[in-house]
């Protein structure tokens, strides 16, 4: 591990803290492809559960691209997206009867299953990529 030591005589102090700041927020290797826009609709179309590797093709990008600037992303935003539709949910029911609440929160989860089935069906996760329909 690097220790810093303390700023030159001719720094002001922190002025070494904000320079290594700096060079750390620089990018290194190749410049990117695609703009900052760009970068973002990418992370639309995953957010709307478009495969990584459609996406890849229509930018001119490798999958491994992708999935290295936005795995975890994109994983941790579905969820959040997830539970405040949940939390949204049980704050409506709160008022129900209990018997009602457990017919809601039943329909409910079996609604998100079946979201989830037909959003992998859409993107042809189920089926094989030469397989008929």
């Amino acid at each position: 591990m690097t220790t810093l030591g303390p700023p030159g005589p001719a720094e002001p102090p922190g002025m070494r803290g904000r320079r290594l700041v700096a060079r750390r927020l620089r990018r290194r290797g190749r410049p990117s492809k695609l703009s900052d826009r760009q970068w973002a609709a990418v992370l639309r179309r995953l957010m709307d559960w478009e495969p990584t590797s459609s996406v890849a093709r229509k930018y001119g990008l490798a999958k491994s691209t992708i999935s290295a600037r936005f795995s975890n992303e994109v994983k941790i935003m579905k969820v959040l997206a997830l539970n405040i539709v949940r939390s949204e949910f049980f704050e409506q029911i709160r008022s129900e009867s209990d018997q009602d609440q457990h017919q809601l929160l039943n329909m409910h989860e079996h609604l998100l299953a079946v979201c989830l089935v037909l959003l992998r069906q859409k993107h042809g996760r189920h089926q094989g990529r030469h397989s008929e329909p």
